[in-house]
């Protein structure tokens, strides 16, 4: 033993003062306290641990009694008790370890438990979690390429630092050492690797370079042809919407033009002739318009869209053959169906049966109660058999169904022009004329109610407004020629009377009101020429007396003629 230095303390003299952290503790400093030199088989004097406030680590309490905190305190006592034991063997000199301390109080046994949990030197104490994480992953793992592990993202100082702390020789510093190793082995095996592949790509196409243009080769034929199918469904429907728009406005010539520019193969469908044929309906050219309907029925025979109208062209025509052929295909086609019956009703109408066509058409409204044409077939029917309160109730009944239906207006016009109510039957008229404005018809209507108001003006105008929508209107041409008469405008109403001639040139009224004309302007010989000829046209009974009564008084003044009437 050392002999003891001046003014220190003799700790073999003084067995109960502390050592080690409990030294510390009850305020004994280093320089007052003579360490003795341990036996070779103590264990190694662990440096001495300051005490701080809250534990081992600043501003963490300690784990409570009986935690199961994964951390590797779990030793400590084992290991304090093993070197007490040593220090107290040793001579019961105690040693500065965490097992030797004596009454040093809570905190130095805590200090002194830390000291083993940190610095333990037993082979049977656990590792630390890095190792035995590092360990189950090397052992578990028999890839050629582990995936990265926590272990394998720390730096690799760090690790060899803890593989050297870990006082165990045995598996957890080895597989620690291993798990590094291959590692490093990956990361240069995988540089290496990445290297090649980094040269086989520059060398190497890239894939895509070569694949792009046969794609778009690929691909170009498709779009060629989805916009080539994209225009020809414009072509075939922005001229069949515009034409269904012209036509429900009843602006029947733009609705032709629109179809005429439809595709040649289209023009002879059956739906776009039953619209040509409609708007030529509708445009009094009956002529035109039964030739196609009859061509849309020879594209769709068992259709009977449109056929009501087909009969009422032919019923204008006089073509009784015609329409009596029509009436039993349509029946033969569908008995059920309102067009099939109204054909029937106009074939007996044609014939003057006029109960037998009422019958057929009130069939055609018990089928469809809501077709308005039917209605206005009704309606003609009973005009013509001059039942004219019947006839006002069918159109009335057509114009709930369908208030834009102009022929209902038309008909209750013609009931007021027999009344001799025209004011009420202009009305009506002009009702119809905004609807379908387009109508050189109805514009004669308007005028020959003006006209027989005593408004020539306005009656001329309306007349006049006829002939420039349709300029072969033969009664717009008969009735301004009258009013230009009445007006007193001889040589101009001559000269539409010349014209109108080149359109009926077998119409008796013709000829009789030019053989007034040429008597006006004091021309007896072609007024009677013109007479005589209204004459030899077959005119009806009443038509002919007038005629007769015209050609005796040819050679007589205008004034002797009035006298006499």
């Amino acid at each position: 033993m050392s002999e003891t230095p001046p003014g220190a303390l003799d700790m073999s003299q003084t067995g109960d003062a502390p050592s080690g952290p409990g030294a510390f503790a009850a305020g004994i400093t280093p320089h007052m306290l003579t360490f003795v030199t341990p036996s070779p088989t103590a264990v190694p004097a662990a440096p001495p641990v300051m005490q701080q406030k809250g534990g081992l680590f600043p501003g963490f309490p300690d784990p409570p009694a009986g935690s199961k905190t994964p951390t590797l305190g779990k030793q400590r006592g084992a290991a304090g008790a093993v070197a007490a034991a040593q220090g107290s063997n040793s001579g019961g000199t105690p040693t500065a370890t965490g097992g030797g301390c004596g009454g040093g109080g809570g905190r130095g046994r805590k200090a002194s438990r830390a000291a083993g949990r940190l610095f333990a030197s037993d082979s049977s104490a656990t590792p630390r979690r890095s190792a035995r994480l590092a360990a189950a992953h090397t052992d578990g793992s028999s890839s050629s390429t582990p995936t990265p592990t926590p272990l394998g993202r720390q730096d690799p100082n760090q690790m060899q630092h803890n593989s050297n702390n870990t006082q165990t020789p045995g598996s957890a510093a080895a597989a620690c050492s291993r798990s590094w190793r291959q590692q490093q082995q990956q990361r240069s095996s995988g540089s290496t690797c990445s290297a090649a592949s980094d040269d086989a790509r520059e060398n190497a196409t890239p894939t895509y370079v070569r694949q792009q243009p046969q794609e778009w080769q690929e691909m170009k034929p498709r779009q060629v042809a989805v916009q080539q199918l994209h225009d020809e469904l414009l072509a075939i429907l922005l001229p069949l919407r515009l034409a269904h728009h012209h036509l429900s406005q009843y602006k029947c010539k733009e609705a032709l033009a629109a179809l005429n520019k439809l595709p040649a193969k289209q023009l002879s469908s059956a739906g776009v002739l039953l619209l040509m044929a409609r708007c030529l309906y509708e445009l009094v050219d009956y002529s035109r318009a039964a030739e196609a309907f009859e061509a849309a029925r020879a594209a769709d025979p068992l259709s009977l869209e449109g056929m009501e109208l087909y009969s009422t062209a032919l019923w204008h025509l006089k073509r009784d053959v015609e329409l009596a052929h029509l009436a039993q295909h349509v029946l033969a086609v569908d008995r059920l169906a309102p067009e099939a019956w109204c054909v029937a009703g106009n074939c007996f109408s044609l014939h003057r049966e006029h109960e037998s066509a009422v019958r057929l058409f009130q069939r055609a409204l018990q089928l469809d109660p809501t077709m308005a044409y039917a209605a206005t077939l009704v309606g003609h029917e009973h005009l013509a058999g001059e039942d004219l309160g019947a006839a006002a109730v069918a159109y009335q009944h057509a114009l709930r169904n369908d208030h834009r239906h102009y022929n209902a207006l038309y008909g209750l016009g013609q009931i007021y022009t027999k009344q001799e109510k025209h004011t009420e039957a202009l009305v009506h008229f002009e009702l119809a004329a905004k609807i379908n404005p387009s109508s050189s018809v109805l514009r004669c209507c308007c005028g020959i109610a003006l006209k027989k108001m005593g408004r020539l003006g306005e009656a001329l105008t309306q007349l006049k407004a006829a002939i420039a929508i349709d300029g072969r209107n033969p009664l717009a041409r008969f009735e301004v020629a009258g009013v230009l008469v009445a007006l007193d405008r001889c040589h101009e109403a001559l000269a539409e009377l010349q014209q109108l001639q080149e359109i009926v040139p077998r119409e008796p009224a013709v000829h009789f009101l030019m053989g007034r004309v040429h008597k006006r302007l004091q021309q007896p010989e072609a007024a009677l020429a013109a007479l005589n000829t209204a004459l030899d046209l077959r005119p009806s009974a009443a038509d002919r007396a007038a005629i007769k009564a015209a050609i005796d008084k040819v050679h007589l003044a205008e004034d002797e003629e009035d006298e006499e009437l």
